[in-house]
């Protein structure tokens, strides 16, 4: 039985990487389009529309959004038949370690259709704190996994402002 966990670990930690990986894969490939009244926003190779923050604007080089005052990022990925329960587990204190991440917090927020788990971490780039903002929602059948970075003396605030976003996401065709 461990020796299949283990396996299952590998499998999904393996999936996580490679996952990341086609982030840096997508550069220069970023393509959007607008729902009907351009409230919102759908990134190629998602299947669902959501509300831009204010001062957000889509990436150009990679698959997610960037506000260009403050210099932080939300890298953004769908994965199909995959349900987002699966990656809840993986973020644990192993993953933060490993990435030379602290864990700060773990939360959890009530979308309208399901839930969304959420992993605070800090870490240092060039001598400069960082926060970062993995944020997992989705439904049984879809993952969304959402990766916000920001420095660490605007992190709070860009978080809260993305928070309301999430329940703009919708999978139901309809956008």
């Amino acid at each position: 039985y461990k020796l299949i966990t283990k396996f299952k670990h590998m499998k999904l930690k393996s999936f996580i990487s490679l996952l990341l990986i086609s982030f840096l894969t997508t550069a220069n490939a970023q393509y959007f389009s607008y729902n009907a009244d351009s409230s919102k926003v759908k990134l190629s190779g998602t299947d669902f529309y959501f509300r831009l923050p204010d001062g957000f604007v889509v990436s150009p080089v990679f698959s997610g959004i960037i506000h260009k005052a403050t210099g932080s990022s939300v890298l953004i990925t769908q994965v199909d038949n995959i349900s987002y329960l699966m990656y809840i587990d993986y973020f644990n204190d192993n993953y933060f370690l490993e990435n030379n991440l602290i864990s700060v917090r773990q939360d959890t927020i009530d979308l309208p259709t399901e839930r969304a788990y959420v992993f605070e971490a800090t870490f240092m780039l060039q001598e400069q704190e960082f926060t970062r903002y993995y944020i997992i929602t989705g439904n049984m059948n879809s993952t969304v996994l959402l990766i916000l970075n920001a420095s660490d003396a605007v992190a709070e605030r860009i978080y809260q402002e993305f928070v309301p976003v999430l329940s703009s996401i919708s999978f139901d065709k309809k956008y």
